[in-house]
């Protein structure tokens, strides 16, 4: 609803400017648990070299070079991959299912503390 697209009662209730009004806009918005998995790798096989904030070596630098060429050219390899290859999604509102299923109230986004 931050576009302003929305019921326009609950926008303005937020003081957001209203830019099309539409009431069935979030009335079905429910989270989405996730568990970020991990794992070990060998040494130098990670895609952490695409992230700027952790790969500064020359090497890294270039075979960041190289992912972003050989997507601009032939729309391949690793920047093809959003980086979380699977997901499951199951129904956890039945308690038959799930019987000591607790609520997850923990933050699970990959951006903490980071506005998205």
């Amino acid at each position: 609803m931050n576009s302003g697209v929305g019921p326009a009662d609950e926008l303005k209730s937020h003081t957001i400017p209203l830019v099309q009004d539409l009431p069935g806009v979030g009335d079905h918005l429910m989270d989405h648990q996730s568990v970020n998995v991990r794992f070990r790798t060998i040494p130098g096989e990670s895609m952490n070299y695409l992230n700027d904030n952790t790969a500064t070596s020359f090497d890294s630098k270039l075979k960041r070079l190289k992912a972003i060429s050989q997507y601009l050219l032939f729309k391949s390899g690793p920047l093809t991959s959003n980086l979380a290859e699977a997901a499951c999604f199951f129904r956890s509102d039945d308690p038959t299912l799930f019987p000591d299923l607790p609520p997850l109230h923990e933050d699970t986004s990959s951006a903490l503390g980071r506005q998205t």
